[in-house]
């Protein structure tokens, strides 16, 4: 079987399982060290949720006969395989990340191939997506070693997979290879499992309708057509409308947030990715240029208040690598060059390679793992904290806490981030706060906290100030700690 496998790719086989393998096994592995911010708290929830009652599961964040965006298609099929097989949300998880691997990279390949003509390009751009960063920005929807290895079962990261396969059967359909139905049910799913990504990844795919060279009229708009049906087939989805996510509003505030405006960010978008810049005057760029035009676009209303501008930051960054590689591969298809010039290029790239794949395996599983021991206490200690209250009744979880107490099954009064079908979070979010408001007398926060059925109150007293765990204390009937995680018992 291997002697009708080509040695190119062979050898992306062998390299891609190299790279993406550790990512894989050290995000299934470490996901419960993640700090209070990390999305894989609201995923473990929501697949939680699934599990209970896959049918007509409960809000995974507050109580509420609302759904969730997160009940889509990966994790809706991974609570299926959950019951059937008597596995946890975090099995899920870990499953998820592997497979979220192998989408990732099975994606390159396709894409590699149908875009760039050199045989060896898929591994040309695995390495480039991977290792191509002066500064490593750690978010999600990034694309480097650094955040692949917390994100790589978040539904973000397959769909960028998910993306590299819509564009090469996109352009496969324009070149009249392969039937326009792939580009209807990978939209479709595209679309359910993650609204922004589907967004992004359609976008793209689009300007290689309208741009790829060659093609008629007529399979470009046969090729749109079919991703449009797609997208409107998603709004039969039973658990939620992800148009209608899309367009309508969050319902809720959304403080802070990364800054992707910095010098910092723009030094890590733009070096050395900004190099494929330069391949974008060819015909064949003429797609990822226009895709870059639009996404930068997006990304400029950041400027006047939009937060979610900021998002497109990093299919910026994607778009740019797919340059910066196909230079790449002009370099060794040049004839002028000799091979030991190519040798030595390669053997710089392979060390260069080598040592920011070791070193950051180090850090990753020794020093960081020490650094976040404390953290991974969170979760264990909302977990001990909370196990005498039923799932249903809610607890007010201040202090960077709410992710990892609705990880437990444990329901809160809100969450910090958008949710669009919980329609009162607004509303929710101000009573937190002034349930956590240290300026509320004893009766008002009382008073706030039985409208919500709620009589704990759980925080992260590291992050709060002296004072304000003094009150709580006060005030409370009962207290437990376990670390630096308490409970507050506002009454009986």
């Amino acid at each position: 079987m291997l002697r009708s496998i080509s040695r190119p790719t062979l050898g992306y086989i062998i390299i891609a399982t190299l790279v993406l393998g550790p990512i894989a096994l050290l995000a299934a592995f470490n996901m419960q060290l993640e700090p209070p911010v990390s999305d894989i708290w609201q995923h473990a929830a929501a697949i939680r949720a699934l599990i209970a009652d896959l049918a007509n599961p409960a809000n995974p964040f507050v109580v509420s006969d609302e759904g969730s965006r997160h009940f889509q298609p990966l994790w809706v099929a991974g609570a299926a395989v959950a019951q059937l097989f008597g596995l946890t949300e975090w099995d899920i998880l870990r499953a998820a990340a592997i497979l979220s691997m192998f989408v990732f990279g099975a994606g390159i390949f396709l894409f590699s191939r149908a875009f760039y003509s050199a045989p060896w390009a898929p591994v040309a751009l695995l390495l480039t997506l991977i290792f191509a960063w002066l500064i490593r920005p750690q978010h999600t929807g990034l694309h480097s070693f650094h955040t692949l290895v917390y994100s790589a079962a978040y539904p973000a990261t397959f769909l960028i997979g998910f993306s590299f396969i819509l564009w090469a059967w996109t352009i496969r359909t324009v070149e009249g290879a392969v039937s326009p139905w792939r580009l209807v049910l990978l939209s479709l799913f595209m679309l359910t499992t993650h609204q922004l990504g589907a967004a992004i990844g359609l976008t793209v795919a689009g300007c290689f309708a309208v741009c790829w060279p060659g093609a008629s009229l007529r399979i470009r708009v046969i090729t749109l057509a079919a991703m449009a049906a797609g997208v409107l087939l998603s709004m039969l989805w039973p658990y939620h409308n992800p148009v209608l996510q899309m367009i309508g509003g969050a319902g809720s505030s959304w403080v802070g947030g990364t800054g992707f405006y910095t010098s910092q960010y723009m030094a890590a978008a733009f070096l050395p990715a900004g190099l494929g810049l330069l391949a974008f005057y060819q015909r064949k760029y003429w797609a990822v240029a226009m895709g870059f035009v639009i996404l930068s676009g997006l990304f400029l209303l950041g400027l006047v208040g939009v937060t979610i501008a900021g998002r497109f930051l990093m299919p910026m960054i994607l778009l740019m690598h797919i340059g910066l590689a196909g230079l790449i591969l002009q370099i060794f298809e040049d004839p002028q060059r000799d091979r030991s010039q190519k040798g030595l290029l390669v053997g710089i790239a392979a060390l260069t390679v080598a040592f920011l794949h070791c070193f950051y395996l180090y850090w990753a599983i020794g020093v960081e793992q020490r650094q976040r021991a404390a953290e991974t206490h969170v979760f264990a200690a909302v977990r001990a904290l909370t196990s005498d209250i039923p799932d249903l009744e809610p607890v007010a979880a201040i202090s960077g806490t709410a992710w990892e107490t609705v990880a437990t099954g444990q329901r809160i009064i809100a969450i910090p981030w958008p949710e669009p079908e919980i329609h009162d979070l607004q509303e929710r979010q101000a009573a937190l706060a002034r349930i956590a408001d240290p300026q509320t007398s004893l009766a008002q926060r009382r008073s706030i906290a039985a409208q919500y059925d709620v009589r704990v109150l759980i925080a992260d007293t590291d992050n709060l100030p002296e004072a304000t765990v003094a009150l709580f204390r006060e005030q409370a009937v009962r207290v437990r700690s376990v670390g630096s995680v308490m409970r507050f018992d506002l009454f009986d």
